[in-house]
């Protein structure tokens, strides 16, 4: 018997793999290219286990199938080896993360390396290495010249444990998705954002067209969650704004539009002071700022103005603050002199504290006009990078915002909040309005009488589990603030609720309990009003008939749903008998009662006074209050001093709730100018009403936000911007790049970069003065958004890459976890298309087919992660079975897209048929001419492996390759079919198929053989069938064997078939006898000299015989 040791012929074989570079490719070669990727690891300290070993064997196969199809295959490894896993395992071994992970990197190759992987080595990648994330920070710089990367003050994700920011798609169910144990916080701060929902509609609409997985490509849409409808403008009511206006250079309280904006805002309640600078034609910045301090007061309430020159003041005057103010709003500003003809550029200081500023105000507002020429094109822009804010671009009704009145300038003084639908036809029915618990201007509409009771709530929400919300009732509280109805100018309620995502639309949604579910449960909580606007379609009248005797109802055309306990009757008319109804409750209804009924469009009411005088209404917004207060007077009551909505107490009424509660569309009510409207007219009606108005506008809301790369921590790419005093946000330039990452930092609370003060402190490179480095790090997912083109060209030191990329890219085939569905996978695709748009790449995506593997379970059934200590290492399996082994059990258990649980049965199992192949070609191998079967075998398995690979159908491959090797045991086998089935194994099994082809006398390499084609001609139908029938006969003898074993406690060693004549060829007693350890033997069925003691022959079929056993 031959000895073999697994150990010993992989190390041969992996040396001269590595020493004939057989792997490396490049881009001159004649081949179609083919790119196969796994997502590339992230390096952890505690290195590879068998679950990784899964997933690199899977990704091998391919590429080793796809170089054996004659295609230049690129396969490479690189290591996703930034973030805070790293930093936080280094600093708890307390040593460097730097040395921490080239230590990991340097492990994890080894092991890669002992699993027999056919990547090209050379073209290793490492996103720690300065060498890589130099190219991050280029491609920062470059998004941010396209405006595709912003800084903003903005609720963000916060992880106290990691002691950093998150984006949106890193927080799962209210936790960091590191930590499931950690809530994340939302707070408001100063972040760099890059703007991914400028390619949300590319993104969504290509996703159809890309070979992935079904359930990842819902996800994604899921995730980029697109709703079309209309963005409405709700103005906040709050008496507590306080209003400082400053106008410009020769400017008036009375100029421009100043004079308009005051009485504007002191109609709704604000208390507005407008001074009258100082020397207006000669200005000095001091006087000024001086008399502002002096004669104007400043809170949290506070929201300053300041018009040209006057927003020069305003940011003065903000410098000298205390406390900081709640608004900065700047009208056609600027920072730098536009002209050095105004007798101001010299009596003005135009150095800024810019960092107190900022920290001064909580909400900047820019305002510019586009036709702006008074002062230079790029002022909104050069405030925005010094003070950051949001700049808002107009065409002014006069140049330079002149006009007497400037509505956009009103509209930026007004707190509101611009609340998304995708059902304006239900605005007039909106009652309350309901902000998210984690806004964070939630607490400014907290009035001081709800503080307690809000922050009690706060408080409650804040100790349960996210994911028990859902199973909660909606609940909520009164804030104390109201809305202003941006049609009816009705003062709504602001509610805070458990139930609105801060991150949906504006954090605000508008509560229509007639229309909504979940609305009408909170309305019915809290007794808020119902006030339905949209009647449900139907066929029929609704009527709930009181005042008319049995006998009579039965007489018109009405279809009686129910007599009530007091005689009246709830009953449907057909709209076509509707005259014929309307007479029949004229005469018959007696004195003192009234009946109403649904119409197409409403409701109709009839009154038959006690002296017999009939009133008729139809009801609208000029009958609802006489219809009122007859409802009450006719009832004995005394009328609603307030009139109260007809709609709303008819809704109370159960037989009338499916036509006004519901959420169906349907015909407008309640709604004014736009009843009668049908609710898809109406939308379109009402959202243009309200862009004429300035109230509202036709929008595309996405549940994708921008991206949030702001990170806290150490470990990550610096992002590549200094602060400069004078100049404000100033990019690093190029060729100052990569702004490397420093050893000397402190571990400890904050970021580790500001505690290297060298690092932080430097000089601006515009102006040379004083200027601070970002200390802030990027979102490793920025690491992982384009890797796959640094493959394709990682020695470049000149550019990211090359043509090269233009050649390999996109990648054929990508291999990687579900698991990245709504982060890595969106963020490559946008980062793609936004490079492609930068004139980089000249293609759409960058993953043209997906596969998701499954995990590897231990045998204790749980997924197998050092923390369950469930763990089994490639080198602990590699020295008792061979890497070979484990290659082709992890393989053979399932689908490669299916969870595959570790056993060491099983696994042994492999060892044992790999033995019985190395003894097997060990023996002399006689060069003879294959049998037919063998010919017809191999060709059938060629045919069906070929396929089952390319489809990740690996298990099944393994089967018929099993299979296959019984059969060249059993038959005479050509010396080339025997490298055929090697060249077949090889995928699964590399290094012994090596050393084997090797045996066989030849001097190449088989990973470089070309890939066995079938022969269809020579592939045997009554072999096959034959092959078939036997297989399926072997199935049912165990089958009886085993029942016999179990119930009888019987070992039969005879075994009877009766076969139909005309099949008996096909049945051969030895290959039975061989395969069942039985004696077997068959008879046709209508053999007269048969052994049938149970006449088992009476059982027989086509292909199924009688079987007796003994």
């Amino acid at each position: 018997m031959a000895e073999i040791s697994f150990n010993k012929i992989e190390k041969k074989w992996q040396k001269k793999w590595e020493k004939a570079k057989i792997f490396n490719v490049n881009e001159k070669s004649k081949k179609k290219k083919y790119y196969v990727l796994e997502m590339f690891p992230y390096p952890s300290g505690s290195g590879l286990h068998m679950g990784h070993a899964l997933n690199y064997t899977i990704g091998d196969i391919y590429a080793r199938f796809k170089r054996m199809n004659e295609l230049n295959v690129l396969y490479p490894m690189g290591y996703d080896a930034l973030g805070l896993p790293a930093e936080n395992a280094a600093i708890k071994e307390k040593t460097h993360p730097k040395k921490f992970t080239e230590r990991a990197i340097k492990n994890f190759i080894e092991q890669q390396k002992a699993l027999g992987l056919s990547y090209d080595w050379s073209r290793i990648i490492k996103t720690c290495s300065p060498d890589y994330y130099k190219w991050n920070q280029y491609f920062f710089l470059k998004f941010m010249e396209k405006g595709l990367i912003y800084r903003k003050k903005a609720p963000v994700n916060f992880c106290k444990k990691c002691d950093t920011v998150l984006a949106n798609e890193q927080v799962h169910n209210g936790k960091c998705w590191r930590h499931l144990d950690t809530d994340v916080e939302i707070k408001y701060l100063e972040q760099w954002f890059i703007k991914t929902t400028n390619y949300a509609e590319e993104l969504l609409k290509e996703i159809d067209k890309l070979d992935w997985p079904n359930r990842i490509k819902i996800m994604q849409k899921n995730w980029i969650g697109k709703s079309e409808g209309t963005e409405i403008d709700f103005e906040i009511f709050s008496k507590r704004n306080n209003y400082v206006l400053l106008h410009g250079y020769k400017g008036t309280p009375e100029k421009n539009f100043f004079l308009w904006l005051k009485n504007e805002l002191e109609n709704r309640g604000y208390k507005v002071t407008v001074p009258l600078l100082p020397n207006t034609d000669a200005p000095n910045i001091n006087e000024q700022v001086e008399y502002i301090l002096k004669n104007c007061s400043f809170d949290e309430n506070t929201v300053l103005l300041g018009h040209s020159l006057g927003s020069v003041v305003a940011l003065k005057v903000i410098e000298k603050l205390k406390k900081p103010i709640k608004k900065l709003i700047t009208v056609a500003g600027f920072v730098i002199p536009n002209t050095k003809n105004r007798p101001y550029i010299k009596t003005f200081n135009w150095k800024y504290d810019f960092n107190k500023i900022k920290n001064n105000v909580k909400e900047i507002l820019i305002l510019k006009d586009i036709n702006d020429l008074v002062i230079r094109k790029d002022s909104a822009d050069k405030i925005k990078s010094a003070i950051g804010g949001e700049v808002m671009s107009f065409k002014a009704k006069e140049q330079h915002f002149c006009a007497k009145f400037e509505p956009e300038v009103l509209n930026a003084c007004i707190d509101k909040f611009p609340v998304f639908t995708t059902r304006p036809d239900t605005l007039f029915g909106v009652t309350f309005m309901v902000i998210s618990s984690q806004h964070p201007k939630l607490m400014e509409l907290v009035t001081s009488s709800q503080k307690n009771e809000a922050n009690n709530f706060l408080k409650k929400l804040k100790s349960t589990k996210q994911e028990d919300l859902d199973k909660f009732d909606k609940e909520g509280v009164f804030t104390g603030s109201y809305t202003i109805h941006p049609i009816t100018k009705e003062k709504i309620p602001i509610w805070v609720g458990n139930f609105v995502l801060a991150d949906y639309g504006s954090g605000m949604v508008m509560a229509v309990p007639a229309h909504d579910q979940r609305d009408f449960e909170f309305a019915k909580k809290y007794n808020l009003p119902i006030k339905p606007v949209v009647l449900k379609y139907s066929d029929e009248s609704y009527s709930y008939v009181m005042g008319v005797d049995e006998k009579d109802i039965n007489k018109p055309d009405v279809k009686i749903i129910e007599k009530t306990k007091d005689n009246y009757f709830k009953i449907k008319i057909p709209f076509a008998s509707f005259e014929q109804y309307k007479e029949f409750i004229r005469d018959k209804m007696k004195p003192g009662f009234w009946n109403e009924f649904s119409t197409k469009n409403g409701f109709y009411f009839i009154f038959k006074h006690k002296d017999g005088k009939i009133e008729k209404f139809e009801l609208n917004d000029k009958t609802n209050d006489i219809i009122d207060k007859y409802g009450m007077t006719f009832n004995n009551q005394e009328p609603n001093k307030i009139p109260e909505n007809v709609y709303s107490w008819l809704a109370k009424n159960s037989f009338y709730k499916e036509l006004l509660i519901h959420q169906d569309q349907g015909i407008l009510i309640n709604s004014k100018d736009f009843n009668d409207l049908n609710s898809e007219e109406a939308k379109a009606h009402i959202t243009i009403y309200l862009e004429e108005k300035g109230l509202g506008r036709k929008t595309v809301n996405y549940k994708l936000k921008d991206w949030l790369v702001s990170r806290q921590r150490y470990w990550g790419t610096p992002i590549p911007i200094i602060y400069c005093e004078k100049c404000g946000i100033v990019p690093v330039p190029e060729n100052q790049l990569p702004v490397k990452l420093q050893d000397k930092v402190s571990f400890g609370k904050g970021n580790p970069l500001e505690t290297n003060k060298s690092f932080v402190n430097i000089k601006c490179p515009n102006c040379k003065g004083k200027a601070k480095r970002e200390t802030d790090t990027m979102d490793t997912f920025f690491d992982s958004s384009w890797y796959f083109l640094r493959f394709t060209d990682s020695k470049n030191n000149k550019k990211p890459f090359d043509n090269k990329a233009i050649y390999w890219m996109p990648v054929d085939q990508y291999i990687g976890g579900a698991e990245h569905a709504c982060m890595h996978l969106i963020y490559a695709r946008f980062f793609t298309k936004a490079l492609r748009d930068l004139g980089f790449l000249n293609f759409n995506e960058p993953f043209r087919k997906l596969f998701n593997q499954g995990m590897l379970h231990g045998e204790d059934g749980y997924v197998m992660s050092k923390s369950r200590g469930n763990v089994v290492l490639p080198e602990e399996v590699s020295k008792k079975y061979g890497i070979d082994t484990a290659r082709l059990f992890l393989v053979s258990v399932a689908s490669p897209d299916k969870d595959v649980q570790w056993s060491e049965k099983g696994i042994e199992g492999s060892y044992r048929f790999l033995k019985k192949l190395y003894e097997f070609f060990n023996k002399k191998i006689e060069n003879e001419k294959s049998s037919k079967r063998v010919e017809s075998k191999i060709n059938k398995s060629i045919k069906e492996i070929t396929n089952d690979i390319e489809n990740f159908r690996y298990n099944l491959a393994i089967i018929k390759l099993r299979n296959l090797f019984e059969v060249l045991t059993e038959e005479k086998t050509s010396k080339k079919d025997l490298e055929t089935y090697l060249k077949l194994l090889h995928l699964f099994c590399p290094h012994i198929t090596e050393e084997l082809w090797e045996k066989l006398g030849n001097k190449s390499f088989i990973s470089l053989q070309k890939w066995p084609q079938a022969d269809e001609s020579k592939i045997d139908k009554n072999i096959e069938k034959q092959d078939e029938i036997i297989e399926q006969t072997l199935n049912d003898i165990f089958n009886i064997l085993k029942i016999m074993r179990e119930k009888q406690g019987k070992e039969p060693d005879k075994i009877y078939l009766y076969v139909i004549p005309n099949e008996i060829s096909l049945y051969n007693e030895n290959i039975l006898s061989r395969k069942t350890n039985k004696q077997v033997k068959i008879f046709a069925v209508n053999n007269k000299n048969k052994f049938d003691p149970d006449n088992k022959s009476s059982k027989s079929k086509p292909g199924k015989p009688g079987i007796y056993v003994e």
